[in-house]
């Protein structure tokens, strides 16, 4: 797992929306000018399908029309907002390695589509292993029972779920999931809130404070003067535009541009190269 600075964890289809309109930023490891200031990252930019139907009640059970989000909102499982799997291995699955186990106070373990949720309460959005997976899409459950006849149905772990179309929202109390074809964006008035896809997943607080979940990402700070790329399988490279700190003696064999990088992968390094 690559953590950067405060602000964002990069781990690395229906993939999600923004929430709220959110950019997802990032604090970056920083030298020379940059050190006191926050970096921002970049992130694909979704056009929100417009609502055209909301539906609302205490239960709410629903599936995305891929069948590959199933989310289950109120009840005992979530009172106070949304819980919500992905049916397939998102791509940053298995870096996320701090997904509290249920039952197992202490332990984590890493998040999977098998056992892995996202959720949303009043304390903000947050990941969590619960390997018992849905129960509330069997015959008859309340969970289902805001769907009309015109409403299509999907097969999911644990019965068939009534599908939230897109541009479709559903409420319980004061939590509101949006369904656009790019993925489900669940948030509450505060701010709080995360969008999901198997791609990408970003969580944010009511205090603006992001975790971004993705395979890359780049990013910037406000400057300019820090340029960095993030992937999951090669690390964080950056490049300082115009360096106050000395790097170390240019190795003999380096004909290129010294330091032309910072390189991070399981240690810190600078690089030697040419963008030619």
């Amino acid at each position: 797992m690559l953590l950067i600075g405060v602000g964002v964890r990069v781990l690395g289809t229906d993939r999600g929306p923004s929430v709220g309109n959110p950019a997802p930023s990032a604090s970056a490891s920083r030298t020379g000018s940059e050190a006191s200031a926050p970096a921002r990252t970049t992130a694909p930019q979704v056009t929100p399908t417009p609502v055209t139907r909301t539906v609302s009640g205490a239960k709410i059970g629903f599936a995305s029309p891929s069948g590959n989000i199933v989310c289950v909102m109120g009840g005992d499982r979530s009172p106070d907002g949304v819980e919500c799997h992905l049916v397939s291995e998102p791509v940053w699955a298995s870096s996320f390695t701090n997904c509290p186990t249920v039952g197992a106070p202490g332990e984590v373990t890493a998040w999977s589509a098998a056992a892995g949720s996202v959720l949303l309460t009043s304390k903000g959005p947050d990941t969590w292993c619960n390997s018992q997976g849905f129960t509330e899409f069997g015959q008859g459950s309340p969970y289902t029972s805001w769907q009309t006849s015109a409403d299509q149905t999907v097969s999911v772990p644990g019965g068939t779920a009534p599908v939230l179309g897109y541009g479709m929202a559903a409420r319980v109390g004061d939590t509101v999931c949006v369904m656009d074809s790019a993925g489900l964006t669940c948030s509450k008035p505060n701010g709080a809130g995360f969008r999901l896809s198997k791609e990408h997943l970003t969580m944010r607080k009511a205090d603006g404070t992001q975790t971004v979940a993705t395979s890359t990402a780049a990013f910037a700070s406000p400057s300019g003067n820090i340029v960095c790329y993030v992937d999951r399988q090669t690390g964080v490279t950056c490049v300082v535009i115009n360096p106050t700190y000395s790097p170390p003696p240019r190795p003999a064999d380096c004909h290129f541009d010294w330091p032309a990088r910072a390189v991070l992968t399981d240690h810190g390094s600078f690089v030697c190269a040419s963008d030619s």
